[in-house]
């Protein structure tokens, strides 16, 4: 199992390195507060497995009125005397289509990685396995990163990234049709457009009532390294005349830009082999997270 430390923006990087990849596998996540298994399918999330309460299925399931606490209990009785997924034996018994059980946790597991996002410390590992789990679903992973940047990047932080950044050029790499229209649907046609052909952040056309909620959209994916970050080049007619002998003239001048934020996070997780043994077992293992 490769493995490495969280730090302060770098899932944002490691989500999107897995991405572009197109990684098939588990992201073990190990903090003080608990710890999260995360199932990438060909680099998108599909599926979680979490020690926290509030991500656990269980509890969920009688949230949202599928079932009465007597019948989970029942439920986990039997996964454990069968050795079966808990989401199996839920469709199994009836209790739950399978269609609004996909659903349910394509929403949790968005939530799980957005909330992973915020996590500042702590150790990941990944674990290459391309045995998907029962009922996994793969989630748009740009969406996903946009939306982390919305819901996780608050206030002056949102404000200091956007500082940093907004005299720079953004261009979005290339992309395939539905990675452009998953884009186009949350920032919006032209905009779109400018980054596809590479824009000065701060010349971006936006409307007025979505400035502040596409911004921070943004902020979520220059923290992934989705775009690529540049000086915005020298305008013809600025070179600075104040002095008229060509050999004394001064150089024209901008001023420097911020560093770039990095580039996707390649030193803890490297394209690796597709051969590696499938992990049936659907219970969060903790001492496999974060240990040699």
């Amino acid at each position: 199992m490769k493995r490495g430390t969280i730090e302060p923006r770098k899932l944002f990087q490691l989500y999107k390195g897995l991405y572009e990849q197109r990684a098939s596998g588990w992201l073990h996540l190990s903090h003080k507060t608990g710890h999260r298994r995360i199932y990438i399918e060909s680099g998108s999330p599909s599926f979680f497995m979490s020690t926290l309460t509030e991500e656990r299925l269980l509890p969920r399931l009688i949230r949202e009125g599928v079932c009465s606490t007597s019948e989970a209990a029942a439920i986990e009785r039997s996964a454990i005397e069968q050795g079966e997924s808990l989401e199996r034996l839920f469709v199994k018994e009836y209790l739950v289509s399978e269609t609004r059980l996909r659903q349910l946790l394509v929403d949790m597991t968005s939530e799980v990685v957005w909330r992973s996002l915020s996590w500042r410390d702590g150790e990941f590992g990944w674990e290459e396995d391309l045995e998907r789990p029962q009922l996994s679903t793969p989630i748009e992973v740009i969406t996903l990163l946009m939306m982390a940047g919305e819901l996780l990047i608050k206030g002056q932080e949102q404000d200091q990234i956007w500082a940093q950044v907004s005299s720079q050029r953004a261009k979005a790499p290339r992309m395939a049709p539905d990675e452009v229209k998953a884009l186009e649907d949350v920032l919006g046609v032209q905009i779109t457009r400018e980054l596809t052909q590479g824009v000065v952040l701060s010349e971006l056309t936006f409307a007025s009532a979505d400035h502040s909620t596409i911004r921070s959209q943004l902020c979520g994916l220059i923290l992934s390294g989705f775009f690529t970050l540049s000086k915005p080049p020298v305008t013809s007619g600025k070179v600075n005349d104040s002095r008229t002998d060509t050999e004394g003239a001064k150089p024209s001048t901008l001023p420097t830009p911020p560093p770039t934020p990095p580039s996707v996070v390649t030193s803890h997780v490297q394209p690796v082999s597709s051969t590696v043994k499938p992990v049936p077992n659907h219970r969060l293992e903790q001492s496999a997270i974060g240990r040699s």
